[in-house]
């Protein structure tokens, strides 16, 4: 059988392991670069911004939202072609460009995830830009 101290051993090192668990996902997490999200919707041009997104080809990416921004859309999609033309301008190093669109998606849906979400990415790389240029 198991005496109390096994119990008391095996119960310590539970409790080690968890923390040390806690630590590590925290530090990955602190370290964790953001990324930007892109969604496709129903607009063809849209999607193939999101398809150009996903192979790297940011350009290309940018290109199609701000075609599908030229059209009459609703304002969900027009949200979504901002918060895409954000995340493929900030892909690109165009961080200024990024946030005025992540902004203007933001005054339609200021709630919308992706554009909150790429807009957080843009700072975090602004910041990490000027930090840069002050070293």
């Amino acid at each position: 059988m198991f005496s109390p101290n096994t119990f008391k051993t095996v119960g310590l090192s539970l409790v080690l392991l968890a923390g040390a668990l806690v630590i590590s996902s925290t530090v990955t997490a602190a370290e964790a670069t953001p990324e930007f999200a892109i969604k496709a919707v129903s607009n063809g041009e849209i999607r193939a911004g999101v398809a150009a997104f996903k192979k790297g080809d940011y350009a290309r990416a940018a290109f199609f939202q701000q075609s599908a921004l030229q059209a009459s859309l609703s304002k969900s999609r027009k949200t979504a072609a901002l918060a895409n033309l954000c995340a493929a301008e900030g892909a690109q190093g165009n961080l200024e460009a990024a946030a005025m669109a992540c902004d203007q998606a933001l005054v339609l849906s200021p709630n919308s995830a992706d554009a909150l979400n790429n807009r957080e990415v843009v700072t975090y790389l602004t910041n990490k830009h000027t930090a840069r240029l002050a070293n």
